[in-house]
């Protein structure tokens, strides 16, 4: 099973060592899991880039297009 508990204004350590105390009175075990710290505005920045990209991938896709289209053009005129 995997939680998440607010840590109400202690650390981190402090809340997960009093958990896992009551925890293991009951016979059970708890085992940490860390994750990264996440920059506020960081998923916000992915999603306006992931929209960029595309965006621009369209441009590219489009002007690849019309540059083969002109060089068969060129090649029938020729």
């Amino acid at each position: 099973m995997l939680i998440t508990v607010p840590n109400n204004k202690e650390s981190a350590a402090t809340t997960f060592s009093g958990i896992a105390n009551q925890v293991d009175l009951k016979g059970g075990r708890m085992n940490r899991f860390e994750t990264p710290s996440l920059v506020v505005g960081t998923l916000d920045s992915l999603m306006a880039l992931s929209d960029d990209l595309s965006k621009i991938g369209t441009q590219v896709e489009v002007s690849n297009r019309l540059n083969i289209a002109s060089a068969v053009l060129l090649l029938i005129v020729v």
